[in-house]
């Protein structure tokens, strides 16, 4: 008896723990949208919430205020890129394919609408708002250092933060070309400009 009364009693606490999972990330993929939608600064946590079906006080039990819940969606985003990207780099046989996959990674990552119009409205809020100028160099970092870490060891010449930031200051700009342009370059195209800015930047391939 005892040890079924431990049993269902573990099976309580695992399911609590993956309805707090659920919420928690329900919550993060409702943000995504209304900030997609709305843009960060206009975006309501009350909006958030009853997008996701949930409380405003399950939105606190899980995030601070929509600036953790941000980088909470971001650093999911580089997340879920980073295996991928690192074993696809990692099967190339020259630097000239390393640099083609991650070419062909960065036209996949222009074209998350959601994600470049969390990144553009964020950016434009720090502006906006220069107390959080902080934030802003944090998200910067953030992705700096995951450039880095995940493709610096298998492509050398990001490891040098002069050339992580030309590669995305291009990815910036074409991004927001994709995103207002009514008839964008093809995804050939976007390919071959950043491949050959990686070029530039590592040099002959």
């Amino acid at each position: 008896m005892k040890d079924a009364g431990k049993k269902q009693a573990a099976s309580r606490v695992v399911q609590r723990q993956a309805r707090a999972l659920k919420t928690r990330a329900d919550l993060m993929q409702a943000a995504r949208k209304v900030f997609a939608k709305s843009g960060f600064e206009q975006a309501r946590l009350e909006d958030i919430a009853r997008l996701a079906g949930k409380t405003r006080g399950a939105f606190y039990a899980n995030f601070k205020d929509k600036e953790e819940v941000f980088f909470a969606l971001f650093e999911g985003s580089l997340e879920e890129d980073r295996g991928v990207l690192h074993e696809a780099l990692k099967r190339c046989t020259s630097m000239k394919q390393r640099l083609q996959v991650f070419s062909k990674h960065l036209v996949e990552v222009i074209h998350d609408r959601e994600l470049i119009l969390l990144h553009i409205e964020f950016k434009t809020y720090a502006i906006r708002n220069p107390k959080r100028k902080r934030l802003a160099e944090l998200l910067t970092k953030m992705v700096d250092q995951y450039v880095a870490r995940e493709v610096g060891s298998l492509i050398p010449a990001l490891q040098n933060a002069d050339a992580r930031s030309v590669v995305s200051g291009v990815i910036d700009g074409l991004a927001l070309n994709v995103l207002f342009d009514p008839e964008p370059p093809s995804d050939a195209v976007l390919e071959q400009v950043i491949f050959a800015v990686l070029q530039q930047v590592v040099g002959k391939a």
